[in-house]
């Protein structure tokens, strides 16, 4: 209620409650001042970044700990309330959490304002809502490539001087992709998220999901990787979905070709869902692809889209996988 009212009173004409010139720094008083958590933020573009040192992160199950997810709740909505009520033209927000005992750990979380207003107008369901809603743990990728760094110049006995200019020229750069966003050393490593790639990135979230929560596809399938990008080459622009899914069992290690159909269908649902429900059509295909074996679809915009109006059946989209049986 708080967060919808804000919005209709910014919208009434009253004036935004958090200019633009000074948004990074009115999200970091609100926290500090209503839940006495000290953040840092930056705006790139049209993103708002923002950082949360935790005094920690996991409870002995390695799940979110009640503390940490109290304190992330808190700038959420924090993030929301200004992201509404400011003339700023922002679309997206990106958390960064990490346990300042061991920062090389993070909790990633980035929100799309839009679907944040339609939330608070209940346009979108709550479930619907949260899948909108790009959750990953990971390991900092800035961390992992500075290590890297340091151990060449270490192994190959460097002069150590030039470690730190190696650093700061080549490799503490803007990240190219969503996966290697993060916060590290006092710094923010995010770029301005453009809505193609977050759609696309969607569909990778979606599908973990899938397999996470279906206690059958826990059991048959191992999730190893899958990812999904947004590809333009001149006027074309394609969505790329590949996967490292193998069957949990030993048929794969005998080298037995598992049903691969399971795995399309669900990645086929989760893209349609996604894609149709933004009503997003600035792509040729979506092709999907098994890291593993010559097995992929292409899917055209159109058919995608028929059958999630549920015009076009799914058996007749998985009749056009090729490479199973030297299709």
């Amino acid at each position: 209620m708080l967060l919808a009212g804000a919005l209709m009173l910014f919208e009434a004409g009253c004036g935004p409650t958090y200019p633009k010139g000074n948004l990074a720094g009115a999200l970091v008083d609100v926290c500090k001042k209503e839940y006495k958590i000290d953040i840092k933020a930056e705006i790139v573009g049209k993103t708002l970044g923002i950082y949360i040192p935790l005094p920690s992160l996991f409870d002995i199950t390695f799940g979110l700990n009640d503390k940490a997810q109290d304190m992330i709740q808190d700038v959420l909505l924090s993030a929301s309330r200004v992201a509404l009520s400011t003339d700023a033209d922002i679309q997206f927000y990106c958390v960064i959490a990490q346990d300042v005992r061991l920062p090389e750990i993070q909790v990633i979380i980035i929100k799309y304002i839009d679907d944040v207003k339609r939330a608070f107008y209940t346009d979108i369901s709550r479930d619907e809502y949260f899948k909108r809603t790009i959750f990953d743990i990971n390991v900092n990728p800035q961390s992992r490539k500075e290590q890297t760094i340091k151990e060449i110049f270490k192994k190959y006995d460097l002069d150590p001087q030039w470690e730190e200019q190696v650093l700061e020229e080549f490799f503490r750069t803007t990240p190219l992709n969503l996966k290697d966003f993060g916060y590290w050393q006092d710094r923010f490593y995010i770029k301005d998220i453009q809505k193609p790639e977050f759609f696309a990135e969607q569909i990778a979230y979606r599908v973990k999901m899938r397999f996470r929560e279906d206690k059958k596809l826990r059991e048959k399938f191992v999730v190893r990787k899958i990812e999904s990008t947004y590809e333009t080459s001149g006027s074309r622009s394609d969505i790329y979905v590949k996967y490292d899914i193998p069957a949990a069992d030993l048929l794969t290690a005998a080298g037995i070709m598992t049903d691969v159909r399971d795995i399309f269908r669900i990645i086929v649902e989760e893209a349609a869902d996604c894609v149709y429900g933004y009503k997003f059509q600035d792509f040729q295909t979506v092709a999907i692809y098994d890291m593993n074996s010559n097995v992929h679809l292409l899917l055209a915009r159109e058919n995608l889209f028929l059958f999630a109006k549920h015009r076009l059946k799914m058996d007749a989209i998985l009749n056009r996988i090729e490479g199973i049986g030297g299709k």
